[in-house]
């Protein structure tokens, strides 16, 4: 607390952390933050006194998300929004009670700088959008009014169901909307069920009303079990629609590879506009030059490195692998059409001893960080084999190559059968078999994969429309120079660079021709998707636990998975 000086003259400790402040109608000013008990954690919301120069001993609880408060009106104590959906908190019942949806407006949640709600219950707002082609702000001012719907141009409504938006998806279904004038896109976000002790009553929730037929006309997929989804025809295929699209070019316009893998019997049930690959690299003279191998052939080349080499680095623990092992052959593990499942097979039970390799547990909070080895000195000194890595952009291939001082090979984690690289893929779009107009629908999904939809949006991935990538490849391969004011030599300027705890750097330069072709090898190699399925996983988790502890063999821990596993696929009819 300062004064009219500027002098602080109090301050409140915050035990677990400090949400925000705001200044509600009342002229006070109340502080959301932290408050632990037992094991669980929720905001609360309190009065900052001036006077005792503390917080008031009033606390109100807050609803689960409320992390944005704003001031109230004559009906409520205050707002707050989740996720673009703003609640007034209704001090009787303790709850938040829904107001509106800015995208219900087709206004973008994340262009609004300031809002009110009035008396009458209007709302007012001011939005701030830049402007590419003017290359400013646009400040516009609005009101919404909530009005009786026979009075405004009826439109046919598809449903977008979700967990969460993007600003990306987000911004797409705001201008299609204003773009429209013969159907609307509503999206219903179900993250609004999760519940402080249920982070996942929203996916759950979605799911339940999907299996039992209530299913939206598009689906953003992030987080959903597709594989599970399209073994019981609840999505539309998509590649006729792609095929007959002249105007974005068929499927020849796609990074075909990567949509062909996604298909699952030949049909393709969701549209990506970017990915990355989850890979294990390590040089050449060690692993070889292939793009797969086998548990016994890692541990091979392991000891042929001498005593004392770790696989990965020092945080990798047993878990951790699993998971990811799981993650990237989740394929080859559970059949969901037939419903069947093969966790008892010899190559679940070479996984989970290949995981009890690692160290069980990795010790954050006493590491010494200042005086450890970074991964860049322990790969180059021969203590550590492999790194996991995770190639989202063109850098990655030169700054792994760096990482390992010399010509590197992406061979995967060790697998009997297939490749142990992966397309990671996220932020999906899919349209259900059920949709009452799919050409409407597919003339917004579509978006996602045009070319000026993957330039103009900044991807942080790579692009999967094929001109969107071969720009991206030409821009990371021009090579910007400098003079040397004595020689004259023109020097190769970096791009950036990667600093490491022990102060060693890795400089990245313009992408070479090379590093663009292992790339591709590797992109090529690629013939599943990381697929994380949360039910799947804890109960891998669970029963895993004992067997981390010694306490059980692989075979006998396999046996209690695939039993598990077997009944929870058999419960999801």
């Amino acid at each position: 607390i300062y004064d009219s000086e500027g002098k602080q003259v109090a301050s409140i400790p915050v035990e677990s952390g400090l949400n925000n402040l705001v200044k509600l109608n009342d002229g006070k000013v109340y502080a959301s933050y932290w408050k632990t008990e037992e094991d669980s954690s929720y905001m609360v919301l309190a009065q900052v006194d001036p006077e005792t120069k503390s917080f008031s001993e009033e606390e109100m609880r807050l609803p689960n998300s409320a992390y944005n408060i704003y001031p109230g009106n004559d009906k409520y104590r205050f707002l707050y929004d989740v996720n673009g959906t703003i609640y007034g908190y209704n001090e009787t019942t303790g709850e938040g009670e829904r107001l509106f949806a800015w995208l219900d407006c087709d206004i973008n949640s994340d262009t609004i700088n300031q809002f009110t709600v009035r008396s009458d219950g209007s709302v007012l707002a001011l939005e701030n959008q830049y402007s590419e082609e003017e290359m400013r702000n646009i400040y516009n001012l609005i009101t919404i009014k909530q009005v009786d719907a026979s009075t405004v141009p009826q439109k046919e409504t598809l449903t977008l169901a979700c967990m969460y938006l993007d600003w990306n998806l987000k911004s797409e279904i705001v201008d299609f909307n204003r773009s429209q004038d013969k159907v609307r896109i509503q999206v219903v976000d179900y993250s609004q069920y999760n519940t402080d002790d249920n982070y996942q009553a929203g996916l759950q929730k979605l799911g339940t009303e999907i299996l039992s037929g209530k299913v939206p006309d598009i689906l953003s997929t992030s987080g959903l079990p597709m594989d599970q989804y399209a073994g019981k025809g609840i999505f539309l295929d998509l590649w006729p629609l792609i095929d007959a699209d002249t105007e974005l070019g068929g499927r020849d316009a796609l990074m075909t590879h990567l949509f062909d893998v996604m298909s699952m019997d030949g049909k393709l049930y969701q549209v990506i506009s970017s990915f990355s690959i989850d890979t294990v690299a390590g040089r050449t003279d060690v692993v070889g030059d292939r793009t797969s191998w086998t548990l016994q052939e890692l541990q091979e080349a392991r000891a042929a490195m001498g005593d004392n080499v770790s696989i990965f680095g020092e945080s990798d623990v047993k878990a951790d692998i699993l998971n990811t092992c799981v993650a990237h052959g989740a394929d080859s593990f559970i059949d969901w059409a037939n419903k069947t499942c093969n966790f008892d097979s010899q190559e679940f039970i070479d996984m989970l001893n290949f995981a009890n390799s690692f160290p069980k547990e990795f010790d954050w909070e006493n590491y010494d960080w200042e005086t450890s080895e970074s991964e860049y000195s322990r790969l180059h000194s021969g203590k550590q084999m492999l790194t996991r890595a995770y190639i989202y952009s063109f850098d990655d291939v030169q700054y792994q190559k760096a990482l390992h001082g010399g010509e590197i090979t992406f061979i995967g984690y060790p697998t009997t059968t297939g490749n142990g690289s992966s397309f990671n893929i996220s932020n999906g779009l899919a349209i259900s078999a059920a949709c009452k107009n799919p050409d409407a629908a597919w003339s917004f999904v579509r978006t996602y994969l045009t070319e000026e939809f993957q330039t103009e949006n900044g991807m942080w991935q790579f692009p999967t429309n094929k001109n969107a990538f071969e720009k991206y490849k030409e821009e990371s391969m021009k090579q910007e120079y400098t003079t040397d004011p004595e020689t004259g030599e023109q020097i190769p300027v970096s791009d950036h660079s990667y600093g490491f705890s022990d102060g060693t750097e890795i400089q990245v330069y313009a992408m070479t021709q090379e590093e663009y072709d292992a790339f591709m090898r590797l992109y090529e190699s690629c013939n599943s998707i990381t697929a994380y399925n949360e039910e799947i996983n804890n109960i891998i988790s669970e029963e895993t636990a004992a067997f981390f502890d010694g306490q059980k063999t692989a075979e006998e821990t396999a046996s209690l998975i695939q039993n598990r596993i077997s009944l929870y696929i058999n419960e999801q009819g």
